[in-house]
């Protein structure tokens, strides 16, 4: 039989993680098979307090957070580490060949990053979406807004149609239904239908569920119920097959891949050298870096023969004469551009 903690713990689940007293009430009935014995909800309320910093009579577990009078809510990790709760992989064969281009460096950078902006962001504050937006940023992804709670994301390195469509939560509502009948990954897949998506998101910022419709179906590809708890603790081994996830929504045919040399489908590079786009890639953040292959996606883009030679301190770019050279520094990109190349 479960403790009246577990039992506690399952109800807030069950409820988005806040609810009143009357509420956890009420699905604990639901939840206990076995019968309740007098004074019971004196017994829930006694539990909460007792493992509740915000309580007085705390002596436990701080695993509840008071919101208001009568109004309780789990504290994120507690929330995060559910026995029940299990990440569930892709299973896609191309997905278990496919191996990332970064270099590890490269993720731990974009990793740091990552936990940086959680370090200054609080899940119960009205700019927690703002953090959870700027996640996608930071791994590389363009947003844009189509509803209060439906974003459209796209590979800031590509400028193909291929679009993921993202449904944000809010950490009080119920991650698996809008409302009885009707759940969150049916709601995504006929929004993923109306936009031609690919992949489809569900997130609150604490946890994460991908999922696939690339064959016409709604394919639960990947569910990670821990992903602040990740962040937050700082396990970059954990966040490996999270990063994996991302990168191999973005594979593209003839996509342009960091952390190996880089090449343009049509025209390639003229070496000087030893030197070759690796080497001023290697150990750069990856949203630097990122954007540079926008860049050089739209160079390349350019009328005429454009020549790539990538030197020890610079790439340059000519058609007849130099009229770009870009220099990958940590944080930013350092351009030189001859505007009379252009000047009619």
């Amino acid at each position: 039989m479960a403790s009246w903690v577990e039992d506690i713990i399952q109800a807030l689940t069950n409820l988005g993680g806040q609810a009143t007293l009357t509420e956890i009430y009420k699905e604990i009935e639901h939840i206990r098979k076995e019968p309740l014995p007098n004074h019971w909800r004196a017994n829930v309320r006694e539990r909460i307090e007792t493992h509740s910093s915000d309580s007085q009579n705390f002596k436990g577990k701080d695993l509840f957070r008071k919101v208001d009078r009568g109004t309780w809510a789990l504290r994120i990790q507690e929330k995060l580490n559910l026995p029940q709760a299990q990440t569930k992989e892709i299973v896609d064969q191309q997905y278990q060949a496919y191996s990332i281009p970064d270099s590890f460096e490269t993720i731990a950078n974009v990793f740091r990053t990552i936990k940086e902006y959680r370090d200054y962001s609080d899940p119960y504050s009205s700019s927690w979406n703002e953090y959870v937006l700027e996640l996608f940023h930071i791994l590389g992804f363009n947003t844009e807004e189509l509803a209060p709670r439906l974003i459209l994301l796209k590979d800031m390195g590509a400028n193909d149609p291929f679009k993921t469509i993202v449904g944000i939560l809010q950490l009080a509502d119920n991650f698996e239904e809008i409302i009885p009948g009707l759940d969150w990954e049916s709601y995504l897949f006929f929004a993923a239908n109306y936009y031609q998506a690919e992949w489809g998101l569900l997130t609150n910022g604490i946890q994460l569920k991908v999922l696939n419709y690339q064959n016409g179906g709604n394919q639960l590809t990947y569910f990670c119920p821990d992903l602040d708890g990740i962040i937050v603790g700082g396990k970059l081994d954990s966040f490996l097959p999270i990063f994996k996830v991302f990168s191999f929504i973005k594979r593209h045919k003839d996509e342009i891949k960091i952390g190996k040399t880089l090449k343009s489908p049509t025209k390639k590079p003229v070496k000087d050298s030893e030197w070759d786009l690796d080497y001023h890639t290697r150990g750069k953040p990856l949203f630097t870096v990122q954007l540079f292959n926008t860049l050089r996606s739209l160079i390349f883009s350019l009328p005429g023969s454009i020549i790539e030679r990538i030197n020890n301190h610079y790439i340059s770019y000519s058609c007849g004469r130099n009229f770009c050279e870009i220099t990958i520094q940590q944080n930013r990109l350092k351009i030189w551009v001859d505007w009379t190349m252009f000047e009619s």
